[in-house]
């Protein structure tokens, strides 16, 4: 996995950006330090926060009068749910890599097991049929 992150302030907005290059158990076996743009390996959020005023009264909690709000939306992700913030939009984002990570560690598993199933047991070894 590659991560990245950036965070951009341009005036009165902040660009937030993540990344994450998530190859499939096959791509890992066969070409490890390629990185795929096109075959959906690329897990990618980016969203822009902008700086309002406030239109009701100042409580206290923000003394500036200013508050943030999330004003727009960008994915790599397979489904189309527009999140209610930015919290929102990388708990998205989480969630599907733990999906995605759980299916890499299932294939895994798979391959580990159907290894164990094709090769002869060498002497010494206690042989396990699947």
């Amino acid at each position: 996995m590659m991560p990245f992150f950036e965070c951009v302030a341009t005036g009165s907005s902040i660009n937030f950006t993540v990344a994450l290059y998530f190859p499939s158990l096959s791509q890992l076996l066969t070409r490890p330090t390629t990185v795929g743009t096109g075959d959906g390996n690329i897990l990618m959020i980016r969203w822009t926060v902008i700086k309002i005023a406030n239109s009701g009264p100042d409580t206290g909690s923000n003394r500036t009068g200013k508050s943030w709000q999330s004003a727009t939306y960008f994915s790599t992700l397979p489904n189309g749910c527009i999140p209610d913030d930015g919290v929102d939009f990388f708990k998205q984002f989480l969630d599907h890599l733990r999906t995605r990570w759980l299916q890499i560690c299932q294939q895994g598993e798979e391959l580990l097991s159907d290894s164990v199933c094709t090769y002869a047991p060498k002497p010494g070894w206690v042989w396990l049929p699947c």
